[in-house]
């Protein structure tokens, strides 16, 4: 990443046509913004966010200019990670290829963290075997769950991790994710990952055939889809209910539930995920 901070807030002050004065006005004098703009003087973290902040600018934005208008690798890394669907072969393995690729520069806990996890998950598609997978994120397990408050990549992390454990061990961390989600209530993008929380332990509770409560996760994640107008999970939510409605008795709806999601997807040109939700479906054996 461009490192030279100062050119590019003098870059980004220049083109809205701020002054020194004004951006520097509380924060700093006007003779050190003018150094740290000529790479003469750096300042403290708080100082650049308040300059960021009368910029009107995210540190993610600024970040992504100072980059030259482009996503730096390790953000690349991690919001592909981000979106990952646990059981697509395919991202997986391209995202370990992107891991190994990147340049390493000393320790990146999260970064390592990601290419414990994305080995353990390929090995769990490869062998089913839960507890070779899990001897993979030993590491990372230690690491998190000694936290006593979980940050955002605290939570994916331990999302992704659902899978490796015993279902009674699932509902713990489940209980303890959605004590870390609650405090972030108000944040941007936060019911995304409820949902994909709801989801993930929805699809292992279906493999060990407790379809009663899994279904209570899917319609929790139902709600919020509406809710935020999230369809392409909402989808994975019919298709996973019309699951649990055929195993609780209730035959004659699978079909309707079963048809609402595919034909959502397909409406949605969601070609690959509909791929993936085809082979879940055969995999656990049922028929559309």
């Amino acid at each position: 990443m461009n490192i030279n901070l100062g050119k590019a807030i003098k870059l980004i002050r220049t083109n809205k046509g701020l002054t020194q004065t004004y951006i520097s006005n509380g924060i700093l004098t006007q003779g050190n913004l003018s150094k740290f703009e000529n790479l003469n003087l750096e300042i403290s973290g708080r100082s650049l966010i308040a300059i960021l902040s009368r910029l009107e600018m995210s540190l993610e934005e600024f970040i992504y200019i100072n980059n030259g208008f482009r996503i730096t690798k390790r953000n690349n890394i991690i919001q592909k990670f981000y979106s990952l669907s646990y059981n697509d072969r395919k991202a997986i393995i391209n995202l370990l290829n992107d891991i190994e690729k990147y340049p390493k520069e000393g320790d990146d806990f999260l970064i390592e963290s990601i290419e414990e996890i994305c080995t353990s998950l390929m090995t769990l598609l490869k062998t089913n075997n839960r507890e070779k997978a899990r001897k993979g994120i030993s590491k990372v397990w230690t690491h998190l769950s000694k936290r006593n408050h979980l940050y955002i990549s605290d939570i994916y992390l331990l999302n992704s991790m659902v899978f490796f454990f015993p279902v009674q061990n699932g509902r713990e961390i489940i209980k303890y994710l959605f004590r870390g989600i609650d405090k972030y209530k108000n944040f941007k993008g936060i019911e995304k990952i409820k949902i994909n929380c709801l989801l993930n332990f929805s699809i292992i509770l279906i493999k060990n055939r407790e379809y009663k409560e899994a279904l209570i996760y899917i319609e929790n994640a139902i709600s919020i889809c509406k809710i935020h107008k999230e369809y392409s999970n909402i989808s994975v939510c019919y298709i996973r209910k019309g699951i649990c409605l055929n195993q609780i008795n209730k035959e004659s709806k699978t079909v309707f539930w079963f048809n609402k999601g595919f034909n959502l997807l397909k409406a949605l040109d969601e070609t690959d995920l509909l791929d993936q939700l085809n082979d879940e479906v055969e995999r656990l054996n049922y028929r559309v």
